[in-house]
Parts: structure tokens; C-alpha cells; sequence
């Protein structure tokens, strides 16, 4: 029952519930009305990171979703680019936002011409982006973080 109601936090949630926590003291010294808010956004830290135990089914004939995804992956805002490279090949390029910000600044405009290294635009707070693409042989891993500008993702 208290794993229920308490379920496993993921550790990179440990430092963010500090932070939390930290300014819900500092808030409950200012006032009470401020400190219901801290312990609100505290609560809310500790169930954003929540990482509970899982039934697996056991069978490996099946995919099981790596994550849960209602209708925040439905609902958050997206930014589709295709682009067309120089041999011809289409590029898709998807930015999606994440659960808190939802918001995406677009940098550039239909037909515009651009340049490897060019910023087509970011997303307030962070999310990912995800990029689809043929006739490219992949040169990251699984895994592999990437870093903006810098990595090389395939090969033609």
C-alpha cells in the first residue's frame, strides 16, 4: 500500500526534490499561503519523477512501451520541417515540447534556403527533436547523447 501511494522515484529526480523541498521551507518561512504552494510544487516534483515498479509480461513476441505517453505526446505542441537536401533526399526534422513549456519559437520560413549549422528555431525549456531520414547510413548508437551542431547523425 505505501508503494502506492508512494511509488519509487527515478534518481535523477532526487535533486530536483531537494531543490523543492528547499524553497518550500524558504516559502513557509515567508508565509503559509506561500508555503502550500512550495509543498504543491514539491508534491508535484516527487510525481513528475515517479519510476514505480512495473508487470512485465515476460514474453518476448511482444514490444512493451518504453514509457507512459497519454495525451501529453498528442497534446504538446509540434514544429514539422522537411527539408530537401542537396542530392534530393527529403529530411524530416520534428520538434516536439515537452510537458511543462509546450512551446516552440520557429526561426525560419517556408522555401528558405539553409545551411548545415543553420538555427530553424528552439523549444522554451527543452524537449526533443526528432529526425527521420533515407538513403543515410546512422552514425550514432543508442543511447548516444547529441549534442546540438556537433554530432554527426548519418552518413550519405
Amino acid at each position: 500500500m505505501f508503494s502506492k501511494i508512494f511509488p519509487k522515484i527515478h534518481t535523477e529526480g532526487y535533486k530536483f526534490i531537494v531543490i523543492a523541498v528547499f524553497i518550500t521551507i524558504i516559502f513557509l518561512i515567508i508565509n503559509n499561503f506561500l508555503g502550500l504552494i512550495g509543498i504543491l510544487l514539491t508534491v508535484w516534483v516527487y510525481y513528475f519523477f515517479r519510476d514505480p515498479e512495473r508487470t512485465i509480461i515476460g514474453d518476448d513476441s511482444y514490444l512493451v512501451s518504453p514509457a507512459d505517453v497519454d495525451k501529453a505526446s498528442e497534446d504538446n505542441e509540434r514544429n514539422y520541417y522537411k527539408i530537401k537536401d542537396k542530392h534530393g533526399n527529403d529530411i524530416v526534422v520534428v520538434q516536439i515540447a515537452g510537458l511543462v513549456a509546450r512551446r516552440i519559437v520557429c526561426e525560419t520560413n517556408k522555401n528558405q534556403e539553409l545551411n548545415q549549422g543553420d538555427r530553424i528555431g528552439m523549444i522554451r525549456f527543452g524537449s526533443r527533436a526528432d529526425v527521420y531520414y533515407e538513403n543515410y547510413e546512422p552514425l550514432v548508437k543508442v543511447g548516444q547523447t547529441a549534442i546540438s551542431g556537433e554530432t554527426l547523425l548519418a552518413k550519405n
